[in-house]
């Protein structure tokens, strides 16, 4: 694993953009069902 100093820009968009991906599917599911409560090892990790 890279040290966050030696991660270029394009890996931080990545990151950030996988976060966002993640972020959106859990309230995505959320919205579908509001007592759905999603244990970390569920989330779609890639």
């Amino acid at each position: 694993m890279k040290h966050p100093e030696f991660l270029c820009k394009t890996d931080l968009e990545e990151v950030r953009l996988k976060i966002q991906t993640r972020a959106s599917f859990v309230a995505e599911v959320a919205a579908i069902n509001p007592k759905t409560q999603l244990p970390v090892s569920r989330l779609p990790y890639d």
